[in-house]
């Protein structure tokens, strides 16, 4: 009995030594105005020793969306090189004034590329000046 509770207390005490370092997290929001809710939203956080992903799902609900109707679903994967993060690929698919967009994005030795674009041609859009 003395030996199986000593091999218990090891294996409690040294488990979290030997394995690796894994974190996840799920973070459910809603949103209200004047007690009616408008907005759910969903953030997603899995992190390992080596790599991240993360997820964000925002979608107005109930009266909201006579207004507004609007969805984002955001998605981003990266590894850890020593203490900085390099992303390895992003996406976006947003419905925003009943307009659908996507944007995809690359990384690929350190320098996105896009991947996808809708619309393609938008006034909304601010040129971003090159780095």
């Amino acid at each position: 009995m003395y030996r199986a509770a000593l091999v218990t207390v090891f294996l409690c005490v040294a488990a979290p030594v030997a394995a690796p370092r894994v974190a996840a997290a799920q973070l459910d929001y809603t949103t209200y105005v004047l007690a009616v809710p408008v907005v759910d939203a969903v953030l997603r956080v899995d992190l390992t020793a080596s790599a991240y992903r993360t997820a964000l799902r925002f979608h107005t609900t109930g009266v909201a969306n006579l207004f507004a109707n609007s969805l984002v679903d955001d998605r981003t994967s990266g590894r850890f090189d020593g203490d900085q993060a390099a992303p390895i690929e992003y996406s976006s698919s947003v419905r925003l004034h009943g307009e659908d967009r996507f944007a995809g994005l690359a990384w690929r030795d350190g320098t996105p590329i896009v991947t996808a674009l809708t619309p393609v041609a938008d006034e909304a859009r601010e040129d971003v000046p090159p780095a």
